[in-house]
């Protein structure tokens, strides 16, 4: 690749395949860039040359490479900028720091998507995101999306398809043909021209799984996840699907379901449903119990459910005392007790599956919750010594993808017990009006 450096002409070793100069084309033109490849398809070696070309073409620019880890970026790109710069007299690399300083001021700094907090407050003229699937949820939003705004940058996150995660939805954004700020593209190894025919067909022998072979060098995201819970398609189906008041809300119960966070990274998650409509979700990131306690509470006084289900266990518990004390019927689910049904080894897997029968008979899903596609097909199960189903951990989720399945656990929640609805007068619709259902009423009557 020949590029120039105050004047002077610069080449170097990086001598892109076909698929890849169509890549530098498509990423010349748009802002936001989005690239699915096939493993060993060389997609980190395209995107660490645009980093390179980027920066000796602006004096003074900011750049940033972030990988999952920051011993994954050391580890990977680290050689690959001194492989590819090789040819440019005056570049300087400062270990310490890892960043790249070329001779017109430009830096290129390696930053770990683990850690995404550690880039705030700086501006970027543009950032490759490798395998960002493996990113905290919340990296691109809060952290990453904000350096590129006084600056105007642009952005590239490349990886393997993992299923309907955050990954998935970037490259959807791409996809919508009514805006130009994102593109995305798909390159599997039928295209590339990276494997032979002959490694390819070992690849597919060597896969775990069909659908492993189908995500990973075949770049689909519709591939489930072994053993996974809920498929992919499913949730799709019910991103489409519409409902109307008359048509399966009327008379169809309200139900609030509070997944309460534990942790650091974990996000508490309201999610009201109402009947097979699932409503828009409030999301509270870091905050003290008793501020979860008076958001849960507003919403309920605002939307008046017929039952409010929140997740007892570990710290939930003391919001659901708070919630009882204001007066409010919530009802505490522990999903760590013995199920009501013998098929499941816990409340858990019980709601869960409970939440896939409602899917497959017509539940309606937003198609604009953060992460819930993600969360909602995450889980895998298996079966117990008692032929009992059981499902995944919380834990073992979140070390096994990154992210927990906050989301998925609200909703699920809401199934934990069947629930009937008040009585309403006729065109009693928005919430808090007149008709909300009385204090003595017992949704559970029917139990």
């Amino acid at each position: 690749m020949t590029t120039k450096l105050r004047e002077q002409a610069i080449t170097t070793s990086y001598r892109p395949r076909a698929w890849a100069l169509e890549v530098h084309e498509a990423i010349a033109r748009h802002r936001f860039n989005v690239l699915v490849c096939h493993r060993r398809a060389g997609k980190t070696v395209v995107c660490v040359n645009v980093l390179i070309a980027a920066a000796v073409a602006t004096p003074n620019g900011r750049f940033a490479y972030f990988a999952p880890q920051l011993k994954t970026a050391r580890a990977i790109s680290w050689s690959l900028f001194r492989e590819y710069t090789d040819g440019i007299p005056g570049v300087v690399f400062k270990e310490a720091d890892l960043t790249v300083v070329f001779p017109n001021g430009a830096t290129v700094q390696l930053f770990s998507g683990e850690q995404h907090d550690s880039a705030r407050g700086q501006g970027f003229d543009g950032v490759v995101l490798d395998e960002v699937a493996q990113f905290p949820i919340e990296a691109w939003g809060s952290s990453i999306r904000p350096t590129l705004s006084d600056r105007g940058g642009w952005a590239i996150m490349i990886g393997t398809p993992r299923g309907a995660d955050a990954f998935f939805d970037f490259f959807q954004r791409g996809q919508d043909q009514g805006q130009t700020e994102w593109w995305s593209a798909s390159y599997p190894v039928t295209v590339t021209g990276v494997l032979s025919d002959a490694e390819i067909s070992s690849a597919q022998r060597s896969a775990t799984s069909p659908d492993q072979f189908r995500r990973e060098y075949l770049c689909d995201f519709n591939a489930s996840v072994d053993e996974a819970l809920i498929p992919i398609p499913l949730v799709q189906q019910a991103m489409r699907r519409a409902i109307s008041y008359a048509g399966g809300l009327a008379g169809s119960p309200k139900v609030l379901g509070v997944d309460v966070a534990r942790f650091g990274s974990d996000r508490t998650v309201l999610m009201p449903r109402w009947g097979r409509q699932v409503l828009p979700a409030t999301f509270i990131d870091r905050s003290d119990l008793m501020f979860v306690v008076g958001v849960v509470s507003q919403l309920i006084e605002r939307w008046a459910p017929d039952a409010v289900f929140v997740d007892a266990t570990g710290v939930g518990g003391g919001v659901v005392d708070r919630l009882q004390q204001l007066g409010h019927d919530v009802v505490g689910v522990d999903f760590g007790a013995r199920a009501s049904d013998s098929r499941f080894s816990n409340m858990r897997a019980q709601c869960w599956f409970r939440m896939k029968e409602w899917l497959e008979e017509g539940g309606v899903l937003p198609d604009d919750i953060p992460g819930l596609m993600a969360d909602l097909t995450s889980a895998q199960y298996g079966f117990d010594t008692q032929n009992r189903l059981k499902l995944e951990g919380k834990a073992d989720i979140k070390k096994r993808l990154g992210n927990s399945p906050d989301a998925g656990d609200a909703l699920a929640i809401t199934f934990a017990y069947p629930v009937t609805p008040a009585l309403r007068p006729a065109g009693w619709i928005e919430a808090g009006a007149a008709g909300a259902p009385a204090r003595d009423y017992n949704p559970f009557q029917n139990i």
